[in-house]
């Protein structure tokens, strides 16, 4: 979820960003299709729990102070422990070739 706010589309959960997870996904977004919290769209799920996504939106918001640099300041993107796909620096996507 927190994902999809830094990537500008709040609340779409992609199922690339699903497959790139190391954990198996496939029964949770079931799970939360079944408890209607998430629904099914066209390439991903769509977060359907207002409140939910309201939590995720007022972390971000917290959160976006939390890197030390912006992405066009940032001097070696990095990837951390829990950071995904994003750097842990500037919190920007990356690509395995961005990683130095």
């Amino acid at each position: 979820m927190m994902n999809s706010l830094r990537g500008g589309n709040p609340g779409f959960v992609s199922d690339d960003y699903l497959n790139d997870i190391s954990a198996e996904t496939t029964l949770t977004a079931m799970e939360l299709v079944s408890a209607g919290l998430w629904e099914r769209s066209k390439d991903g799920y769509l977060i359907t729990d207002p409140q939910m996504l309201e939590m995720a939106m007022m972390v971000s918001e917290q959160m976006k102070d939390s890197f030390p640099y912006e992405p066009e300041e940032c001097p070696d993107h990095e990837f951390g422990p829990n950071s995904g796909a994003r750097c842990r620096r500037c919190g920007i996507e990356l690509d395995d070739e961005d990683v130095r």
